[in-house]
């Protein structure tokens, strides 16, 4: 299968994943709303929002496995890989242990660390089994990155798409039944073993030399994996910090009911930053064989092609939020989250922002050179949690918001495109003439086109919007598709040397 094919087919199938995950999404969060009510529904969030920190003791070997062994794969070496995903799977084994010892510290006082009561809820309980989720799922997450280094995104978003799916029905089914926050937290951890599970079955087929064995841990390969792993590491907790400790801050010093509002704007534009990853994140195992035959041209055109597709997405996610932010909120959880339109028209800014960056990011992790890109990302979110900690006493939601948007302009706008452009080569003037100005050109009409069916017609009920939106998302793709990447498109993707 050409690299074309393969792209066409992880990013299909990757999106189908995400499709998928945001619908469920959609239906689940005002069912929980209803079913747990809007505290206890703030609660579940706040948890994972918490817990969620302890997946970075695996210190970024998960993505560095899978750059490694598409690194290695470049090279025809079975060996390095099978040594590869052992070794990894020791170091994140290891992981596992402290995030287990971590998680029995932690959920005896959380309740009282966040001001919440206890009485009935068993949040201890529901933490603990989060965070137990977290641990057991560290090493399996070696057999994802085994997949991913062999451009296998196809089978891994099928297990997503399965997960997914029974997550909706075990969820709807024990709450249907009176069941609560526990349920959440042990649904999560069964669904999390299911799926490593079922990843290392799917690596056993498509590495079949795969063998897991003590003596093939190589200490020296533990050494090389944690040096390029510090700096994914890096990146996963600054985009973490800058994404998904807006809850906490607002959980600390506004409550739960708070969180809840917050997190629906939040959620909106994270799906939106998702459409764009889905079609990214199968680039990077590209990128790294790209690197190991040291074809900086076809890195460019990676990069070209990859910028042009996440910014066209933004900008007409962007559109949407925008012109209709308020409205489907309205229609999808009901009143009591009008505060929500504006939190979403405060974070289409970074939403806009980071994913037309998201190229940029996947290209210089494929080639190793994310070192600076790490420090970058991780100066933008410390200035966003520190600006979000200044302003939500005066602000709440909105300010932490602000801090949001604020941060990520300057860092996506301007310090990642000029490091990208140093590190292939590239005019920074190229850059943006290049990879953004068609797109704002060709998809002009189009966003005034969708601004303007609201003076005529604004849908009133969800499966109105909903329609509305995948008839606007149809035109909209259809037309860039025709405009950016079909063969005649695609012979104007080049940069000049």
């Amino acid at each position: 299968m050409n690299l074309k094919s393969r792209i066409f087919r992880n990013s299909s199938l990757e999106m189908a994943s995400k499709i998928v995950g945001i619908m469920a999404g959609i239906y689940l969060s005002p069912f929980l709303i209803r079913r747990l009510t809007t505290e206890t529904y703030g609660l579940w969030v706040l948890i994972g929002s918490v817990v969620g920190y302890f997946g970075f003791t695996d210190f970024g070997v998960r993505s560095a496995t899978a750059r490694l062994i598409a690194y290695y794969r470049g090279r025809e070496d079975a060996g390095m890989v099978n040594k590869t995903i052992n070794t990894s799977l020791a170091l994140l084994g290891a992981s596992g242990l402290v995030v287990t010892l971590l998680t029995a510290a932690l959920a005896p006082g959380f309740a009282h660390l966040f001001h919440i009561d206890p009485t009935g809820q068993n949040v201890a309980s529901a933490v603990f089994m989060c965070g137990f989720a977290v641990a057991i799922g560290l090493p399996l997450t070696v057999f994802e990155g085994c997949l991913a280094g062999y451009e296998r995104y196809d089978l891994i978003n099928i297990c997503e798409i399965l997960m997914t799916i029974g997550r909706v029905g075990l969820t709807v089914w024990l709450l249907g039944k009176g069941y609560g926050l526990l349920a959440l937290a042990l649904i999560n951890f069964g669904l999390t073993v299911a799926n490593g599970l079922l990843k290392l079955v799917l690596s056993k087929t498509v590495f079949k030399p795969l063998h897991v064995a003590v003596q093939n841990f190589e200490r020296s390969l533990a050494r090389e994996t944690y040096a390029t792993s510090i700096w994914f590491l890096i990146l996963a907790i600054s985009v973490r910090i800058s994404f998904f400790t807006d809850n906490i801050v607002i959980g600390y010093f506004r409550g739960t009911a708070a969180v809840a509002v917050y997190s629906i704007a939040a959620r909106l534009a994270q799906y939106a930053f998702i459409g764009v990853h889905a079609f990214n994140s199968v680039l990077m195992p590209v990128a790294a064989r790209f690197d190991a035959q040291a074809d900086v041209t076809r890195q460019r055109q990676l990069l070209l092609v990859g910028t042009r597709a996440s910014f066209a997405t933004a900008v007409f996610m962007a559109t949407i939020f925008l012109v209709y932010g308020g409205q489907i909120i309205h229609v999808w959880v009901g009143k009591g989250f009008e505060q929500g339109a504006i939190v979403l028209a405060i974070l289409t800014v970074p939403m806009v922002t980071s994913s037309s960056q998201m190229t940029t990011l996947v290209v210089v992790q494929g080639m190793a050179k994310h070192k600076t890109l790490s420090l970058i990302y991780l100066t933008e979110a410390l200035a966003n949690l520190i600006l979000s900690l200044i302003l939500v006493r005066p602000y709440g939601m909105i300010g932490v918001a602000l801090g949001t948007a604020l941060t990520s302009t300057f860092s996506s706008l301007i310090a990642q495109p000029i490091y990208v452009c140093r590190v292939l080569s590239l005019g920074l003037g190229d850059y943006y003439r290049k990879a953004f100005l068609p797109v704002l050109l060709g998809t002009a009409p189009l966003v005034a086109l969708i601004t303007g069916v609201k003076q005529v017609w604004l849908p009133q009920h969800f499966f109105s919007m909903a329609v509305f939106c995948m008839t606007a998302a149809a035109l909209y793709f259809g037309v860039v598709y025709l405009i950016f990447f079909t063969k005649r498109g695609l012979t104007r993707v080049s940069f000049a040397s």
